[in-house]
Parts: structure tokens; sequence; C-alpha cells
């Protein structure tokens, strides 16, 4: 292996790796050449190819240091390495044919040598692909090439809770708890489904970009119900699991731990989460492991003054040494911070999540992502972006799904060696290169195997730190070489002239073009499933249901979803904001009704449902029941084109069952008001079924392209059934109701 050394070294192995299509390599590396921008270190054009999206970082580095064999791991392009665990490294990839991103979890080639790792390796893939819920990474496959075992997972574009706090420093009480709380829904699935994590901790949660947290690494998992998969025994392991997060049963046998110690380290994340630092940060692996069987952690309120006393209570519950003492379910855990997750939160911000080189991304080069915060955990005072706000020009972007950790450390960090070469990125008007991954040393080597990517010896500097406990055997005693390594700098770049920019617009349109025509492919071929997946239910129900508030499904909702409410009874008060409900609907489930009751300790002031520019979202078939004390049920207001209420009941209201106030459609898309029927509280005269308003100093918009159809009112009212308090708009349509409509 020997690293190349001219320019045209570097592109000859290049072109010999594969990773890049040859004639647009060759149609590049003109254009740079019209203009007089090709460098002689190859180290420079390494990074010009990183900067323009043709490289990513992974790729430059390995070819740099000479090393142009196996990009490819089975029917996937390997594109950056997201970082490692104890069962192996992780890669982001492309399919070559869908070019759809994945995360690929390779065990290395020593390890599968080891009868235990192996095995524990295939147990993990069927414990994970046995799980469908949300907040819990998909497995989509597991394959074989060569000596290389992988699975193929979804790629979850995000950051774990250990990168979060490191970044960015302990969390806020309210968003800590919306995250422990996503987290314990999706480990009671698994719970449900006769599975343990055994490793729960920051760096094994994730959390993509809209706020939607996903549990990681189901390789500690065993499922108690296979009497045959008792690797753990068979192999005289002792303990697994990491120390910082352990629970003290564990510690001594892992073998009869049950779902309570997950419960115990979701606890310690908790912990972790708020102060900045495990619950024994000092000491060594032994030390950790007698106190948390001996001790009790730093209380939280001597760390900070900002926690409530009811938070600090839940984790202390989850943290008892005792496992009868804890919550016996995450449900339970669940239930418990379901009062500190009623106000959504906002969206991690753009500082906290990791960034990849442009080719990378799925962006083509020139374009820029389009990136959508999550519905139900946004709050329009969070920060510059609202919930649901859609930043940058539209770009192709494919199925989210990061499922590891990414190095995101100032190029200053990296070590670099005068006598290699360095991938020197040079600033462009596309989204800046990332921050260096610095790979193992690889070893000196002569043969065709060792030139191609070590997957066995390439390492990530970035897992968590905390000290791992795991006793199984290992057989990879390999001592590694003093090889050299590639560095990353970052220096300037003289400007391109007008022939430059000419030739990136006619790359640019027919990257475009190309992009097109590989959707149509897809489309082809692929479209009937992604529409299939598109098209989910989610259910609502503290019986049989996935979520027990329709605000957390929502949080986990997409264009084309049901959510569906599958109790009799459901008590909550919402109020959503900012919200893109397009295609989305709550309904009662098929062949049953549902009754929206109050809160039995909120206000009567608080209406049940409260939507405040919301577009798009369909609400059929509930009966909202305001139990003769809440004032108004439904409100409405603000810009909510496409907005529908259909066979909606409204009972048990004081004053208004819907108010509807500065709220406005568009031509086109209407605020449709389908079907209604109210009755008000007994022994009450309320003012109007349907109050509309209009208040210019609270909005602009008026009460305008709105469509009232077919609704049937019942009871007294003081001014009439609907009742116009102020003009509304011209497009303000009313028709086939009873009894009539009047105003002023």
């Amino acid at each position: 292996m020997v690293a190349p050394a001219t320019t045209n070294e570097f592109l000859d192995l290049v072109r010999k790796s594969g990773v890049l299509d040859e004639k647009r390599l060759d149609a590049h590396v003109q254009k740079l050449r019209a203009v007089g921008d090709v460098p002689s270190e190859p180290g420079k054009m390494a990074g010009l190819l990183v900067r323009d999206g043709l490289l990513t970082l992974f790729q430059a580095e390995q070819i740099c240091q000479g090393k142009w064999r196996r990009f490819t791991i089975g029917k996937y392009k390997v594109l950056e390495r997201l970082g490692s665990g104890g069962m192996g490294s992780v890669y982001l990839c492309e399919h070559k044919l869908m070019r759809r991103r994945v995360a690929v979890k390779v065990l290395p080639t020593a390890k599968a040598a080891d009868e235990s790792s192996l095995q524990r390796f295939y147990r993990e893939a069927r414990a994970a692909a046995a799980l469908d819920h949300p907040n819990i990474v998909h497995a989509y496959d597991i394959d074989q090439d060569d000596k290389l075992h992988f699975l193929v997972m979804e790629y979850v574009d995000g950051a774990s809770l250990q990168e979060l706090v490191k970044r960015g420093g302990p969390l806020e009480p309210f968003r800590a708890a919306h995250y422990i709380r996503q987290a314990a829904l999706g480990l009671d699935h698994a719970h449900k489904a006769g599975l343990v994590h055994r490793d729960v901790k920051p760096g094994n949660i994730l959390v993509d970009r809209t706020g939607l947290v996903k549990v990681l690494d189901m390789g500690l998992a065993r499922f108690f119900n296979d009497e045959e998969d008792m690797l753990t025994r068979k192999f005289d392991e002792n303990v697994l699991g990491t120390a910082d997060y352990l629970a003290p049963e564990q510690a001594i046998d892992s073998h009869t731990a049950d779902i309570r110690a997950d419960i115990y380290g979701l606890g310690a994340t908790f912990y972790f989460l708020l102060s900045g630092r495990p619950p024994f940060g000092e000491g060594t692996t032994a030390q950790k492991l007698i106190w948390h069987q001996t001790r009790q952690p730093r209380p939280l309120g001597t760390v900070r003054n900002d926690i409530p006393a009811a938070i600090a209570a839940v984790i202390e519950k989850m943290m008892a040494k005792d496992p009868n003492a804890r919550y016996q379910t995450p449900s339970e855990v669940g239930d418990a911070l379901a009062p500190f997750t009623q106000s959504p939160i906002g969206p991690p911000s753009d500082k906290e999540m990791p960034k990849l080189s442009l080719a990378a991304t799925g962006v083509p080069p020139g374009g820029e992502q389009t990136q959508v915060t999550n519905p139900a955990a946004a709050a329009p005072s969070s920060g510059p972006r609202k919930s649901w706000q859609v930043t940058g020009s539209p770009a192709p972007r494919p199925p989210a799904a990061p499922a590891a950790r990414v190095d995101t450390r100032p190029v200053a960090e990296a070590p670099t060696q005068p006598t290699r070469p360095a991938v020197q990125v040079p600033p462009a008007p596309v989204p800046a290169a990332p921050a260096p991954r610095q790979a193992a040393a690889p070893a000196p080597a002569t043969t065709e195997e060792e030139e191609s990517i070590p997957w066995d010896r390439v390492t990530s500097d970035t897992e968590d730190p905390s000290a791992k406990v795991d006793t199984t055997p290992r057989s990879d005693s390999r001592k590694r070489g003093s090889g050299r390594r590639s560095g990353v700098s970052l220096r300037g770049a003289p400007r391109e002239g007008k022939r430059f920019w000419i030739l990136t617009i006619v790359l640019s349109v027919l990257a475009i073009a190309g992009l097109v025509t590989a959707g149509f492919v897809f489309g082809l071929f692929g479209g009937r499933q992604d529409r299939a997946a598109a098209q989910r239910v989610l259910k609502v129900g503290k019986v049989g249901g996935t979520y027990t508030s329709v605000r957390e499904a929502l949080a986990n909702a997409r264009s084309g979803d049901r959510i569906v409410l599958v109790d009799g009874q459901h008590r909550e008060q919402l109020r959503l904001q900012d919200f893109n409900g397009s295609g989305i609907r709550i309904e009662p489930v098929e062949g049953r009704g549902v009754v929206w009751l109050p809160l039995a300790n909120r206000d009567e002031k608080t209406p049940l449902l409260q939507l405040v520019k919301v577009k798009g979202l369909h609400v059929r078939g509930i009966r909202f029941d305001g139990e003769d004390r809440v004032l108004k049920l439904v409100a409405l207001s603000g810009h909510s084109p496409g907005l529908i209420l259909e066979n909606v009941g409204l009972t048990g209201f004081k004053t208004a069952g819907l108010t509807v106030t500065n709220c406005a459609g568009d031509p086109g898309r209407p605020v449709e008001l389908l079907r209604l029927t109210a009755t008000p509280a007994l022994n009450e005269k309320a003012e109007a079924a349907i109050l509309f308003n209009a208040n210019p100093k609270m909005d602009p918009e008026q009460n305008d392209h709105i469509v009232v159809r077919d609704c049937t009112f019942g009871g007294q009212y003081a001014k009439a059934p609907v009742w116009v308090m102020k003009k509304g708009g011209p497009h303000l349509q009313f028709g086939n109701n009873t009894p009539d409509v009047k105003g002023p």
C-alpha cells in the first residue's frame, strides 16, 4: 500500500476505487483545469473533490493513504464512517441501485471468528428485526459479504444524547423529560415483545433533527422466551453493559436482569442529561459497580436549582437500588413523565446536529438540504425555526434513518504528520465539509487484502468514554502497525472564474436530470413499498395504544398517517401551533365512537383542542365533551388552509362549542366545518355553538375562505347557533345549517 505522491496518482486511485463514475470525475477535472485550479498536491486535490461533492471525507482520507479497494459492503457503497461500538463499526452507505442511504453495522472479521461474538451479532439482528416502533431504530436486513457479517439499519439523521450534552451541556429539564419519555415508549414496545436491552445509556439513544428519539443498539439484548438463545450462560459471560449506567442487580448477574434494569439505566441517563455527568462519574470501573449498589448519587438539587422536585423524584424512583421499588415497566415511566411533556418543545438546534461532507448528504452539488422540524416538539419561542418550518431550497432528501456517533470536532484537533498527504478542503459556495474523523493507524501491508479498507481495524475516536464491562472472549489479538494516517486542514482557494460557474450550472442541470431519472426508476420498483410504509396507523390509548396522547402521536406522525383513538374515552387538552398536518387524520377506531374529555386538573378556560396556524389536518368522528365545565371546546385561529373538522360533536360547553378567531384558508383550500353537531351544557344558555370573532390587533388574518355546511345545533343560545361577532371576509360561506346563521 503506497500513498499517492502526486495529483495524477491520487486520481488514478479514485478511478480504480470505483467510488465515482469515471466520466463524471474526468469532466470535473477538465472543468478545474479550464480555470487553472488543479493543485499538484494530492491532499489539496482530495479537498476540492470533497468540497464539490464528488468524494466523501472518509473516501478521500482512505484513498490518500493508498487504500482504494473494497469501498463496498455487499450491495452497498460506503460513504462515511459514523462511529463504532462494542460489536463493530457503523458506516453510512448507499444502495447501489436504489440509492437509498442506510446505516450498515459491520462485525469485525476477527470477532466473526469468535463464536460468541458472531452468534450475539446475529441475535442482535433477530431482536431488532422483531421490533417495529417509531422510537426504535429499524433493522432492514442482515447479510454476509465474504468474511464480513453486517446488519443494515435505518439511517437516523441526528445525534446521540451523549453528543447533545457533550456539545451543549446539560439539557433543560422539560426537554430531557420529552426525550426520556420517548425512549421509555420504545423500551416498552421491546418489553412487550419479551426483550430487554441491557445497555441503556446516552450513547444508545438518538435524537433526529425533528426531535424524534430512537433507541439504538440491541446488541446486548436477549429473548427471555427463547430457551435456546442463552449465549451469556453458554459462554460463561459474567457482566454485560456499561459501568456508568449499570443496574446493581445486573452487575451481580446479567442473566437474571429484567426490564427493570433498563429502567435503572434510563434513570441514570436522565440524571446525565440534567447534570452533564453520570451518577458516579469518578472512580475505576470496579468502584462504579460497587457504588451503584451501595451509594446514592449526588442529589440533582445540589447540582442545579432549576430542576422540579417532581422530576427529581421520578429519577430517584427509576434508580432505586431495589428493583421492586422502581417503576415496574417503561410504560409506568412514560405515565410518570406525561405531566411534564404536555407543552411542546423545540427541535434540536443545527449546532447540536452532526454534519456530513456534501457527497454523503444526498444533496446535489449547489443545493441545500431541506429540514423539517418536529410538529409536536416545537414551540415558537424555542428558536428561530418554528415547528414544521421548512428552510432552504427544496432538494432531494433520502429517507431519514444515522444510527451511530459522528465526530464533529474542530479540524485543529486532528493530528497531522508532515510526511503524509493531507486532505485540504478549500471554501466553496456549498455546505462546508465536516470536521475530520480520525482513522486508526493502518498496518504496513503488501498484499491485496491489506490494501483494502481494513473494516476490522477502522475504529472511531468518538465512542462513549464510559467504561465497558464485557467479559466476552475475544480473539482479536493482532497488533496494529504504525502506518501513516491522513489528516485534514482548511486552506483558502483561488476564486473561480466565469467559465467555472457556467460549467457548474451545466453540471448541476445534468445532475438534476440524473436524479429525476433515478427517481422514476425508484418509483417503478420501490414506490409501492414506500407508499405502503407512508400510510401508517398510529394508535392512541391506554389500552392497545402505542401512544398515550395525540400530542405524542403527532410528534411522530408524517404525511398520510392516521392517528386512531382506540379507547372509548380520551382525556387531553392539546394546543397545536405552526403545524403542517397535510394528509394526517385524527379519528376513532373503525366501528367505535370516542369522547374527548378535559383533564381533571385543567381550568375551565383551556379548550380541549386549540389549533393555531394548522394546515391540512383532518379531524373527524370525535365528540368533544366539556363535562358542563369547559367554556370553549375547540378553538381555531391563524392561517390554516386545508384544515377540516368533519362529523365532530360538541357537547357540554358553557360559552361556545367552537370559536373561530382570525382564521383563514386559501382559495381552493378553505377551512371546512362539515356536519358538526352542538349541544351546550345543561341549564346553560351559551353564546353560540360556533362563534366567529376577528381581532385586528391580534392578527391581520380575517375569518375568510371558511366553509360551514350541513351542521345541526340544539339547545338555547344567547345570540344564535352561529354568530359572527365581527364581519368576516368575502369568502365566509354558510349553507344547509340548522338553524340559520346570525350576526351583527
